[in-house]
């Protein structure tokens, strides 16, 4: 992703388009957070990690928001817009890890045991399946915006992602298939909600 928009940066947008601006904007600030978002996941930050994780789904979102012309400013975007329509739970989960509301989830995640000793560690602790599931939802927001970045682009140029970054995409998702961290809307799910 990063390959296919070194080469977009800094071509010239019609100041005319807003929506354009704005999505740029916003792709451009996703992928400036891609490194905290995976440091905050291994090093078992978790609630830290669900808030960033909650800020890209929120602009993947907006971007949305800006392809379907409903774009407001200083609101929060509707949270399932088009790519992310069936992820509303998932939404819900990293806004209560976000904002500490879920008290029972975050002492799980803090809570260590030695002997007969248990209470909140002062330092974080790894959980690898709550590690996997995370990284699994941050690589499905990228290859998201990466999408939604290639229609961007190819819309106002009419250029596309080469062979090999389309490829690269398809890895992901099938890994993330595979390993049952993310399931492929078919006709048959779609209708019960993507389930």
């Amino acid at each position: 992703m990063v390959n296919f928009l070194s080469r977009i940066a800094g071509k010239p947008i019609p100041e005319d388009r807003v929506d354009i601006h704005g999505q740029m904007t916003l792709i451009a600030h996703f992928v400036q957070g891609i490194q905290f978002v995976e440091t905050a996941i291994v090093e078992g930050l978790y609630p830290q990690a669900a808030t960033l994780l909650r800020q890209e789904h929120e602009i993947v979102a907006a971007v949305e928001e800006y392809s379907a012309g409903r774009r407001k400013d200083a609101k929060t975007p509707f949270a399932t817009i088009g790519v992310l329509k069936n992820m509303g739970q998932v939404y819900g989960d990293l806004s209560g890890a976000a904002h500490v509301s879920q008290a029972q989830l975050l002492k799980n995640i803090v809570i260590m045991e030695i002997g007969e000793k248990r209470g909140p560690s002062l330092l974080p602790i790894y959980h690898k399946d709550l590690s996997q599931n995370l990284y699994a939802l941050h690589v499905s927001y990228i290859t998201m915006i990466a999408q939604l970045a290639d229609e961007v682009h190819r819309g106002l140029t009419g250029e596309e992602f080469h062979e090999d970054e389309l490829k690269l995409l398809a890895i992901a998702k099938k890994i993330l298939i595979d390993s049952g961290l993310m399931k492929l809307e078919t006709p048959e799910n779609a209708e019960k909600g993507g389930e």
